[in-house]
């Protein structure tokens, strides 16, 4: 019998950090929100959710956002751990 591997690509970091690394990086970058959900293929108010932190993107939107904007693991990590050390 095949046991079935899950895999999760959430970031370890709260939705709301999330947000705010993804606005950061878009504005550095010079895109605008519809700009990057065009990219990714999302609904512009999806991505103004998802910079308030009131939602997340499925995986695949995920990788594809962190891509596009150049946000690495380690943004993550380091931003979750500088948060906390405030």
């Amino acid at each position: 019998m095949e046991k079935s591997l899950k895999v999760s690509v959430s970031p370890p970091i709260s939705p709301l950090l999330f947000g705010k690394l993804v606005a950061t990086k878009r504005r550095l970058l010079g895109y605008t929100q519809k700009d990057l959900s065009t990219k990714v293929n999302l609904k512009k108010g999806m991505i103004g959710a998802m910079e308030r932190g009131q939602k997340m993107p499925n995986a695949m939107a995920t990788l594809m956002i962190m891509a596009i904007l150049d946000i690495t693991y380690q943004d993550l990590v380091t931003v979750s751990q500088i948060t906390l050390n405030q």
